[in-house]
Parts: structure tokens; sequence; C-alpha cells
């Protein structure tokens, strides 16, 4: 079975806009997204071989070269 690795990314800035929120209804937003996130894993839990973890920093990857990327920020 093939294996594939997504990864869901978002601009820096759109995260710095982000983290302007007021806190608590940013906690309140978070909670509920991450609630929402699970219920579709769970719901489409049998589609996935191996959730995975974390990846670490993003990286862009050419022919080139292998070089860190720090405009654009994983969700966790």
């Amino acid at each position: 079975m093939k294996r594939f690795l997504v990864t869901y990314l978002v601009p820096a800035s759109v995260m710095a806009d982000w983290k302007k929120t007021d806190p608590a209804q940013r906690k309140e937003a978070e909670t509920k997204m991450q609630a929402e996130w699970k219920k579709w894993m769970t719901e489409n839990a049998g589609m996935f071989v191996d959730v995975g973890a974390g990846v670490g920093k993003t990286k862009l990857v050419n022919k080139q070269e292998v070089m860190e990327i720090h405009s654009l920020q994983g969700m966790a």
C-alpha cells in the first residue's frame, strides 16, 4: 500500500494575525476546531494507515537545496 504525507500549512502572517485575537475568543475557537478535527478523524479513521505525528520544521526541498521555510507554519 502506498503511503503519503499530508501537511496543512498556513502563511506565517495569518498565524501572526490569529495570535492577535483575544485569548479567550482564540481558545474557544481552537477548542471548537480541535473537536471538529477529532470528530472528522474518528469518522474517517478507516482511510488512514498511520495518522503520524508532528513533522517538525517546514523545509523546501528542490534540486538546488534544502532550506527551512519561515513563511509557512503547520497547523496542529
